[in-house]
């Protein structure tokens, strides 16, 4: 399994894997959903991110490759590739691999987890949609979790007046 914070640190060295790690970082969340919609129509694979007509941005193509598809390649990265994709915790993690150009294409695996809290909460993304769109959603979803610690907080705050108010009345 590839510890996020190893690549992370072996990206400073590349420039391509550190800003792929980052993008993947700030996007994990996004992916995961549609990952995870991916996973329960064709079971494991890879989210494949293919960079080389289209910077990293908003408009980066992606696909999900299946297992199987990845296993109909007989090359010695999607045997690698195979390696990810049979070891990761669809539950809590996701594989992305990016494809860039070069004088032969070059790629680069990462095996991701995300908060245990989110892999709870999914609620599964219509497939193909953009990732603003899912990145929207998110954003809801966050505000929603938002405004429900802000009752529980308000919640706790009236339950502690309550006990004040109550000790004090005793003294």
């Amino acid at each position: 399994m590839v510890d996020p914070e190893r690549q992370e640190a072996s990206g400073a060295e590349n420039p391509h894997k550190a800003a792929e790690f980052v993008w993947l970082k700030e996007n994990r969340n996004a992916f995961f959903l549609y990952v995870r919609d991916q996973f329960a129509e064709q079971g494991r694979g890879a989210l494949v991110i293919d960079t080389t007509a289209e910077p990293l941005g908003e408009e980066t193509p992606f696909y999900y490759a299946s297992q199987d598809k990845i296993a109909e390649q007989d090359d010695e990265v999607s045997r690698r590739l195979a390696t990810f994709v049979g070891e990761y915790e669809p539950e809590v993690e996701f594989v992305a691999v990016f494809i860039r150009p070069g004088i032969e294409l070059e790629f680069s695996m990462y095996q991701i987890r995300v908060g245990e809290g989110l892999a709870q909460a999914v609620n599964r993304v219509s497939r193909g949609q953009s990732l603003t769109r899912i990145n929207a959603e998110l954003s809801h979803l966050n505000q929603l979790l938002g405004d429900v610690d802000q009752i529980f907080d308000q919640d706790i705050e009236e339950a502690k007046r309550r006990v004040n108010g109550n000790h004090d009345s005793r003294t």
